[in-house]
């Protein structure tokens, strides 16, 4: 519909709406504003298709990703505790075999030594305590002295090489917890850009079926003005769509790029440190 200013004396400027006419007049372009307008909605529903199907592919991929990492991680638990578990048998087991090679490595050696020489018995013991005491000084006193002199440098490099480590360990699971962060963050945002784009697509339908109704009751020349212009404006959020799919997907391509290379560095880092080498 029309509007129309209306200004009397001594009262407000009232901006008011005129009543179109009651019946369409007879025109030649109304066949083609419809089919134009059967056109423009049928593309409209091809393109509301096509924008879903991608966001449904790139939601599933989102969740293959989040599934491939919950994977890796359970893989990893598992395999440390299969680790923790091996070691602990290895050690037990060690440990017991050491104990009973021990014991009876001690009843044969008295067994042997009181059958031998029980006559000399103190004198051999006396020796053995004597040859005790040196052996316990050259093990304890001689024998550190001489590696310290030989390997304090080793040493020293070997504990500054594992403060290195624990330094570069800490940074890798830092740098790891802001991947995952801003993975987190990436994820909410393109949830709220894909409301937000459904309630713009939503409102410009509205508005493009409000805009063709109105084109329809209007006089033959607001027809076309009106035609016109639902045309640029289609054109138009067709441009913006377009412009704003490929800088989403161009941006969600370089991050999930320097997401996979981030992971695969780090999955090299850390089967370089806890993998099972020599």
């Amino acid at each position: 519909m029309e509007t129309v200013t209306i200004s009397s004396p001594g009262a407000r400027t009232a901006v008011v709406q005129r009543v179109g006419p009651s019946e369409v007049p007879p025109s030649e372009r109304y066949a083609k504003v419809d089919r134009q307008e059967d056109d423009l909605t049928g593309q409209l529903t091809q393109l509301e298709e096509s924008t879903r199907e991608r966001n449904r592919l790139f939601e599933a991929k989102l969740c293959a990703i989040e599934q491939r990492a919950r994977h890796l991680e359970e893989k990893m638990s598992a395999e440390t505790l299969e680790r923790e578990t091996a070691h602990k048998a290895i050690m037990t087991a060690l440990q017991s075999k050491l104990a009973t090679a021990v014991a009876n490595i001690e009843e044969w050696v008295n067994s042997d030594i009181t059958n031998k020489f029980a006559d000399g018995l103190q004198e051999q013991e006396e020796r053995v305590e004597a040859n005790k005491a040196r052996v316990d000084k050259f093990i304890k006193v001689t024998i550190p002295g001489v590696i310290e002199a030989q390997s304090g440098a080793v040493t020293r490099k070997l504990q500054k090489a594992h403060e290195t480590f624990d330094i570069e360990n800490a940074k890798i699971h830092k740098r790891e917890q802001k991947i995952m962060k801003r993975f987190e963050v990436h994820v909410r945002g393109t949830a709220q850009s894909i409301e937000d784009e459904k309630a713009m697509r939503q409102s410009r339908h509205w508005l493009l079926e409000e805009d063709m109704i109105e084109a329809e009751r209007m006089d033959d020349r607001g027809e076309e003005v009106v035609t016109v212009r639902t045309m640029l404006d289609i054109k138009e959020v067709r441009e913006d769509i377009a412009a704003t799919v490929s800088e989403r997907q161009r941006k969600d391509c370089l991050l999930l790029d320097s997401m996979l290379e981030a992971q695969q560095k780090l999955q090299a880092c850390i089967i370089e440190t806890f993998g099972v080498g020599q």
